[in-house]
């Protein structure tokens, strides 16, 4: 595979507004003018004598080039005029360069009063870069900070080419964004504190404006906060909740300065800086997992002292309080990106493997029912899990800030039924045995936690505590020349957590270049240990080993709208009631429901109306598993608040859920996407005599080509078990948020920039198209002698009422209409086309358009702040280079744009936030190449033989969601379309097929479809024809009556030229082909 799967960036923090900064980036310039307007030379007379510049045409664009050539022993260097700019902003930047020798691109500092503001810190170093004979582009991320004269007001953004060097600069481009981190004061090391103090103590305000000797008739006592966290458990002496302390501390600064603090702890906190209130979580408590960045607030520091206080009540699991400075919150958004896999292992191919793994096919990822292939490692002793890789620490920069030597695998589980006690050891060692640094992942199994220990040389440095219930999780270690990071990422929570700092153990490594001795060498390797002796079953997924590189995380600079309601009430928002069930009875509203999985028989046997209320029970089948069922809404619905009130199942084997889909999913645009309102299998018991546990999963998926996206949250229930709860899903354009009894519901994820259960169209993705929803019970499938704990049975899940309101701002966005798009509906790889549209403000509101916006299949790929609304595109890897369409999901699995259908939109939000789309535009990328099967083209008039399409490989010949052929026939074993000779199965949305076919004469044809269809289909199932490039028609069709078990047909007219040409066939449904005649109507 050649990847790390947890490599992808972390949004950590908000989306800050994006602005493009006029700097004259094309270069314009008077005539005869050396420089351009806005730009001058460096005006330190080290560079004297100036370099020289000049300004010409791009013969083949016709853009300008600006040249910086003749400098001096000292270089040359020149720079723009003044930007506004604050410390936490970035600078986005972009271009092309040639040339030779080096270029560098740095920022300057100014207060404002137009002083310099030197900064000189390790993170923002200047970017040099070589130059070449061809032209490079370039795309930076430069920060902006405070520096030692006061707070930054304004930057000149500056190049420097090396004496004797030659640049050439063009099409520049820059733009600010808005940061959210502010300064670069860091936070106080003392606190002094004073506990236990009465919970109810109320100070004074004057009484927060000094440290105290005393405070609540407590004496303080001082504590040095370790890194960003202050452990009060020493003092408190016992973890238990309800206990309170107060924190002072005093930070001294030089200037009156913006400062932005974070904060987390377990569970109640109030900052007051100054006898102000700043920060205050004593109602809501706090977020999980506990981080820095769980409350992030910026305040006005003032010249000279100030008074940090803070009331701190814990809770149940622990006594520490989080605390970072913008510097901490800067690291805590870095993360490692792969630079070179040396070797990886999917455990799809057999084949030996130290460990002797045993594989299996099981999911990797709750919520997402797709199996992948794992390995399973037993002993009662240790075993190797993979073999020793050997680093070069100086080959490559280890020192610091440099490359990391990484090991890295998804840990599914320590077992699959049950855990014993044992440990995952990611061991790093030199090779003269002079230096070791191990990463210790160890279980218990009676415990709820994974204990992290990070060991420098022998000596336990640190120590960290991950819930077990978080598993799966992506894991990365590694080391360089001075410290050690360890990124986890939860694919149950999408909670990252990341643990690094410095480490001795191969300090002064790699600072010999090109050195390839034993004593510039590290052993890397992964190792499975039983603690008891017992038998121990670790299970994995995707290993990796290479190097990687610490980076900033990838600020997401897209201008767009949505409003997060810390509470919600769609009838006093004016929301209109547009479908509800109140379960009053005696039976079913089948006017409104279909019940899908096992039907209307198990409806009966497994649910009853009780007091207003319809209870689904999970019950016993004579082949010992659990059988369940679910409600579909026969109405379909575009945005909304969806809401019900329910109390929750909990015995493992099913579980409860209510979620919009259509079955079928396969590309954003055309089926939608799902968005699970609540899903309740983390409810469940982890051991037999233990509580059920009070955590709901919430997840929104998207299926194109074959390729799953997800992304989810978890947050815990107030409550208990048998409370019954309200929970609601309000569904806007570009905003999905969720809410708990009318509040929003707080929680936080590594894909998000949110506090909030909140997703959107551009993190996320886009899904603006109508659909059922269900609610009910899931179904496991698993046997129930295989379930640990054995469920209790019967179990129920019991629904009070479901009820929807339309949201009255859908459809008064701007107005939409195609004016241009692609002349052929098959496109070849690297294909130029153009869309376009007509945009104008809803008649409603006349609101001003603010942002238009281009997506593929739910996925941004451009967007401009003012008309044209035109995009020239291509379908290649350089066009998608960097798109969400192609970022690889929770599955771990990257999309190719190649070969694969491309539903196009154009979508535009105003200034009131309302948003307005085209209709979607679908595109299918075919490569050339493809033969005729056997050699001979099949004739029309005539049957087309189905398991006869072309031959040549996927994207070519056809486009199938499977690698193989899952059918299991025999025909065409190793090709991915399901078939056999004359019959095609297993069809889902988005799925193609090519036939090379010879018509004997032009006219008129009769086409019959033979066909068979599932009974859910919510849409029409289509099968589209393509003549060679362009659209002949569609067959459009409902179910064909009893599941999978009616033949239907259905016959269209065509007007076919006579000769070769190719048919395409592509499905947009969930079917089973039997047969496509072609007759000529005569």
């Amino acid at each position: 595979m050649g990847k790390f799967f947890i490599l992808s960036c972390l949004v950590l923090f908000g989306i800050g507004n994006a602005a493009e900064v006029d700097i004259n980036g094309q270069f314009e310039a008077k005539e005869g003018a050396a420089l351009p307007e806005k730009w001058q030379n460096h005006a330190t007379p080290y560079f004297k004598p100036y370099p020289k510049t000049e300004v010409k045409k791009d013969p083949e664009t016709g853009k300008n080039i600006l040249r910086i050539f003749d400098t001096s022993k000292n270089g040359g260097a020149i720079y723009s005029n003044k930007i506004p700019a604050k410390s936490g902003d970035t600078l986005m930047i972009s271009f092309k360069s040639r040339g030779k020798n080096y270029l560098m691109i740095s920022l300057h500092f100014y207060t404002d009063k137009g002083e310099w503001n030197p900064y000189t810190g390790t993170p923002f170093k200047p970017n040099l870069l070589k130059l070449n004979e061809k032209w490079d582009e370039h795309s930076l991320e430069l920060p902006v900070v405070d520096g030692t004269a006061g707070p930054t007001e304004t930057v000149c953004l500056a190049f420097f080419v090396r004496h004797g060097g030659d640049a050439e600069i063009t099409d520049l481009k820059v733009e600010c964004i808005s940061g959210n981190i502010r300064g670069n004061v860091s936070m106080p090391e003392k606190w002094k504190v004073f506990l236990p103090v009465a919970r109810d103590f109320v100070p004074e305000k004057k009484d927060l404006l000094s440290i105290p000797e005393k405070f609540g008739g407590v004496a303080g006592r001082i504590v040095a906060g370790k890194k960003t966290e202050i452990d009060l458990l020493p003092l408190f002496g016992k973890q238990k909740p309800f206990q309170c302390a107060w924190l002072f501390a005093e930070k001294e600064v030089p200037y009156d300065c913006e400062f932005t603090l974070g904060a987390g702890g377990d569970w109640y906190m109030t900052w007051f800086l100054n006898g102000e209130k700043i920060i205050d979580t004593s109602e809501t408590g706090g977020v999980f997992p506990f981080s820095i960045t769980n409350e992030l607030k910026t305040v006005r520091l003032r010249k000279g002292r100030n008074i940090f206080a803070v009331k701190y009540v814990t809770g149940n699991h622990q006594s520490k309080l989080l605390v970072g400075s913008p510097s901490d919150l800067r690291l805590e958004g870095m993360i490692l990106k792969s630079g070179d896999v040396i070797v990886s292992d999917d455990f799809e191919q057999q084949k030996n493997r130290i460990g002797n793994p045993e594989l299996i096919r099981a999911h990797s990822i709750p919520g997402i029912l797709i199996d992948s292939t794992q390995g399973v490692y037993i002993t009662d002793r240790e075993i190797p899990v993979f073999e020793k890789h050997s680093f070069s620490m100086a080959k490559r920069n280890a020192c610091e800030n440099g490359e990391y030597r990484v090991l890295g695998l998804r840990l599914q589980s320590f077992g699959r039924k049950q855990r014993s006690d044992s440990e995952l050891i990611f061991r790093f060692a030199r090779k003269t045995g002079q230096g070791e640094g191990k990463i210790v992942f160890r279980t218990l199994k009676t415990s709820p936690w994974i204990n992290v220990t990070i060991v420098d040389d022998g000596k336990e440095i640190r120590l960290e505590r991950i819930p077990y219930q978080h598993l799966p999780a992506d894991i990365l270690c590694g080391f360089n020349g001075k410290r050690y990071y360890v990124l986890v990422k939860s694919l149950s929570s999408s909670r990252s957590y990341i643990f690094t700092d410095d480490a001795g153990c191969f300090l002064g490594m790699g600072q010999k270049k090109n050195s390839i001795t034993d004593e510039d060498t590290i052993q890397a390797e992964i190792v499975f240990k039983s603690l008891s002796g017992e038998t121990a079953e670790l299970v994995i997924d995707d290993y990796s080993a290479g190097y990687a590189t610490l980076a900033g995380v990838n600020k997401q600079n897209i201008p767009f709208k949505i409003d997060i309601q810390n509470t919600f009430d769609p009838v006093q928002s004016g929301w209109k009631m547009v479908f509800n069930d109140e379960f009053d009875g005696p039976d079913l509203d089948l006017n409104k429901w279909r019940v899908t999985d096992t039907g209307l028989d198990n409806y009966k046997n497994a649910s009853e109306f009780k007091d207003g209320k319809l209870i689904i029970r999970a019950e016993p089948t004579q082949d010992g598993r659990l059988e369940t069922f679910c409600l579909l809404s026969r109405s379909m619905f575009r945005y909304g608040y969806f809401e019900t009130r329910v109390k929750f199942s909990r015995e493992p084997g099913w579980w409860g859920a209510f979620w919009i889909n259509a079955p079928g999913m396969g590309n954003t645009f055309l089926s939608g996407a799902e968005i699970d309102i609540f899903e309740d299998y983390f409810t469940r018991k982890k051991m037999p005599d233990g509580k059920n546990l009070m955590m709901l999963d919430y997840n929104l998926h998207a299926v194109n080509s074959g390729n799953y996206k997800g992304w989810n949250y978890n947050s815990t229930l107030p409550g208990v078990i048998d409370d019954f709860y309200v929970i609601g899903c309000k569904w806007t354009p570009f905003e999905i948020s969720y809410y708990l009894n009318g509040k929003i519901i707080r929680s936080n994820a590594s894909h998000s920039p949110y506090n909030s259960v909140t997703f959107d169209a551009f993190h996320h993705v886009f899904t603006p198209m109508p659909n059922p929803f269900r609610i009910g019970g899931c179904n496991s499938y698993k046997k129930i002698d295989d379930l640990n704990p054995k469920p209790k049975l019967p179990d129920t899940f019991t629904i009070d009422y479901v009820r929807v309101y339309a949201d009255p701002n859908a459809e008064k966005g701007p107005v939409l209409k195609w004016t241009s798009t692609p002349k052929n509906a098959i496109v070849g790889p690297g294909e130029n086309f153009s869309f376009a549209a007509d945009v104008h403000p809803s008649p409603t509101t006349e609101s001003k358009v603010r942002t238009i916006y281009f997506f593929d299949s739910g996925f941004m790929l451009d967007y401009k702040k003012e008309l044209p609304a035109r995009f020239d595109w291509a379908i290649d890897s350089q066009h998608y280079k960097n798109s969400l369409y192609c970022a690889p999901g929770r599955s771990g699995d990257p999309l190719s744009p190649e070969g694969k259908i491309h539903v196009f939109m154009i979508a535009a939000q105003d200034e009131l936030g309302n948003v307005g789309t085209t209709d979607p535009f679908l595109v299918i990328q075919q490569n050339p190449g493809s033969r005729p099967y056997g050699g001979k083209t099949q004739s029309i008039p005539g049957n087309l033989i189905l398991g006869r399409y072309d031959e040549g490989p996927a994207g070519t010949a056809y486009f199938d969601n499977t690698p193989q052929n899952t059918y299991k026939t025999g025909w065409r074993p190793k090709e991915g379309v399901d078939c056999d000779e004359k019959t095609i199965v297993h069809i889902y949305l988005g799925e193609w097929i090519k036939y090379t076919v010879n018509i004997a004469k032009a006219g008129r044809y009769k086409a019959t479809l033979t066909y068979v269809t599932p009974v859910y289909r919510i849409r029409d199932h289509k099968v589209v024809l393509f003549l060679d490039k362009n659209k002949l028609g569609e067959f459009a069709f409902q179910p064909s009556g009893k599941d999978w078990g009616a033949i239907a047909r259905q016959s269209i007219e065509v007007e076919l030229p006579a000769g070769e040409h190719g048919l395409t066939l592509l499905m947009e449904g969930v079917f089973n082909l039997y047969g496509l005649n072609f007759t000529e109507i005569k």
